[in-house]
Order: structure tokens, then C-alpha cells, then sequence
């Protein structure tokens, strides 16, 4: 099982409940913590990684678990890889905003990952993860997945905010 939380903000919130599960399951757990200072027992941690490795851990887990970070969803659904997703919330000073739950809803319904709302939900999708499926997008998207990921990567742009978005 791969664990990533990003690159920006640490996400303690789901390290913990991740690191309980191991604790009880014995699994092999590696997790990127990103700015994370909390020592986990039961998880194979490590801080940044290059994209290499990243994409090497993701390649070799049967599951991953992330924050509702786009770049995971994306190259989780490009492998056809189970995923787990918990949202940042904002109120809970884990992010900016509230993005996250939006962007995790919407690859929900198109079947690239199950996400859960609150950390302790990850529990039971964790002890039975055989059931969770992606149904992926290949590497050549359409219809309305390439539609959403699109509106999602110009948003900024649209929004009038200047910076440049993802190039689909």
C-alpha cells in the first residue's frame, strides 16, 4: 500500500488513522508524509521524493490512499490503480480552501476513486480494498472525464487568477 500526502501541506489526519490500520493489519505501508514532523511506527515513511521514485511506489502498490491531490487521481487513473481518497478540509487548517472535496467528488462519479469524507471512514475500504476497483481513463481521455479535467486544470485561468493550468 502507497500513502501520499503532496508536497505542501502535511496531513497528519490521515497518516494517523493509515498508521493504525497497520498497526492491527501487519500490511506493508510506505507513505510519502511530505512536511509531516510526526513519527509513524507501522508506515515505511518518507519525506519528497523525486517523481521517478513517486511514480515507481505507485506503480508497485496494489492501493493507494492520498489527499485529493489532482496529480495522484491522474496518475492513479492512467494505471488503473485502486484509490483511496480523503479531502483536505480547509476548516481543519489542512488547506487554502475547500477545492479538494469538490475535485474528489467528481472523480468519484466518474469511477476513478473511492473517497471518504472523514479519516476514520478509511478503515473498513483498507481491510477489504480487494473490492475497490478504477476503471481508469487510459492514456487518451474523452467525453466528459477529458471535459473535468480540463475545466479543472484552466480553472485558475478562467477564474481570472493569472496562473497557467495543466496542459491536457
Amino acid at each position: 500500500i502507497f500513502v501520499t500526502v503532496g508536497t505542501q501541506y502535511p496531513f497528519d489526519r490521515l497518516l494517523a488513522e493509515v498508521d493504525a490500520w497497520a498497526a492491527v493489519s501487519g500490511e506493508r505501508v510506505v507513505a510519502q508524509v511530505g512536511g509531516s514532523n510526526k513519527e509513524y511506527e507501522n508506515l515505511e515513511t518518507v519525506g519528497f521524493i523525486p517523481t521517478e521514485e513517486f511514480e515507481s511506489l505507485l506503480d508497485e502498490a496494489d492501493l493507494v490512499v492520498s489527499h485529493a491531490g489532482m496529480g495522484t487521481i491522474i496518475a492513479c487513473a492512467l494505471r488503473g490503480k485502486p484509490l483511496i481518497v480523503l479531502p483536505r478540509r480547509h476548516r481543519l487548517g489542512e488547506h487554502t480552501d475547500d477545492h479538494q472535496v469538490e475535485s474528489a467528488a467528481r472523480m468519484e462519479r466518474f469511477g476513478l476513486a473511492k473517497v471518504v469524507q472523514e479519516s476514520n471512514e478509511i478503515i473498513p475500504y483498507l481491510t477489504d480494498w480487494g473490492s475497490l476497483a478504477s476503471e481508469g481513463i487510459g492514456e487518451q481521455p474523452t467525453g466528459e472525464i477529458l471535459e473535468s479535467l480540463r475545466e479543472f486544470a484552466y480553472r485558475d485561468q478562467e477564474a481570472g487568477k493569472g496562473r497557467r493550468g495543466w496542459i491536457l
